[in-house]
């Protein structure tokens, strides 16, 4: 069994990192889902960045260092950024537009892996969460 960061939110492991430098991989500490070509916070992970920039659950954030973060999402709009850059977030809670300013941190290694013997091959996943 191997623990190894996410690579995004709708990561639930079982497969090996699509990328060699996933321990790099920068996170907001949200959960959130697609609304429009904007992103709805669901949840705010305790210790975060974003709990620790102001940013709430039920938040929607409209823009990423100046950018909507599109169709693609924030996910693919964080994608580029390292552990440790800071980044301004623009978001509605309720009818106000707020600013916030976050410093990413590094994604926690939190998703399973298994493999059998020198095969590097997944046979099974589970997520710590």
């Amino acid at each position: 069994m191997e623990l190894r960061p996410g690579e995004s939110g709708e990561d639930k492991g079982g497969k090996l990192p699509r990328t060699k430098n996933a321990a790099g991989l920068a996170m907001l500490g949200i959960r959130a889902r697609a609304q429009g070509d904007d992103t709805a916070v669901t949840h705010v992970f305790e210790g975060g960045a974003a709990q620790e920039a102001g940013i709430a659950a039920g938040d929607l954030i409209v823009a990423l260092d100046g950018l909507r973060p599109g169709q693609k999402g924030l996910d693919a709009a964080l994608a580029t950024r390292r552990a440790g850059e800071r980044v301004r977030i623009h978001a509605f809670r309720r009818d106000e537009l707020m600013s916030f300013e976050a410093r990413l941190r590094r994604a926690a290694a939190d998703t399973c892996v298994l493999t059998e013997g020198r095969r590097r091959a997944a046979k099974s996943c589970s997520s710590a969460g």
